[in-house]
C-alpha cells in the first residue's frame, strides 16, 4: 500500500514538521509539502512558524540605530528599563521572535549609567507597524 504525501507527513512528529517548515529546503521538498505541513500542524492545534520570507530580519545589535528598518520618527517606545543590561534579555527575545527592536539612549547610558533617569531610562522601541504585536508579546511574557 502506497501512502499519500499527506499521510506520510501526518506520520511525522510536530517538531519534525516545524523543523521542515523552518528549513524550507526547496531542493529537497516540493512547494506543496510546506502547505501540507502547515495544514497538518494547524489541525493538531500547533501554530506553524512563519515562512522565512515573512520573517523580519532584525538589525545587528551594535548598529541598531544606524540599521533601523524605519526612520526614528516611526519608532514607538514599548518598554523602559533601568539599565542597558536589563534591556538585553527583552531585546534578545524580541529579535528571536522576528521583531526589530531598537534600544534608544544606549550609547549615552553605557558611558554613564547614572544618567538613566535624566534620559527617561533605557527605551526599547520598535517600528510603529510592530508596536501592537510587540505589546501583546511582552504582555504574554509577563503572564504567570
Amino acid at each position: 500500500m502506497t501512502l499519500t504525501l499527506r499521510e506520510r507527513l501526518a506520520a511525522k512528529a510536530d517538531d519534525e514538521l516545524v523543523d521542515l517548515l523552518l528549513r524550507r529546503d526547496a531542493d529537497q521538498w516540493r512547494a506543496e509539502v510546506f502547505t501540507l505541513a502547515e495544514d497538518i500542524l494547524r489541525g493538531r492545534g500547533v501554530t506553524p512558524p512563519r515562512p522565512p520570507a515573512q520573517r523580519r530580519t532584525p538589525p545587528s545589535f551594535n548598529h541598531a540605530l544606524v540599521q533601523a528598518p524605519v526612520g526614528l520618527q516611526d519608532l514607538v517606545v514599548v518598554a523602559r528599563f533601568p539599565s542597558v543590561v536589563a534591556a538585553d534579555a527583552c531585546v534578545s527575545a524580541l529579535r528571536a521572535a522576528g521583531y526589530a527592536p531598537v534600544v534608544l539612549n544606549e550609547a549615552v547610558l553605557l558611558q554613564d549609567p547614572t544618567m538613566a533617569p535624566a534620559y527617561d531610562w533605557v527605551q526599547l522601541a520598535v517600528p510603529e507597524s510592530q508596536a501592537a504585536e510587540v505589546a501583546e508579546f511582552l504582555a504574554a511574557a509577563h503572564e504567570p
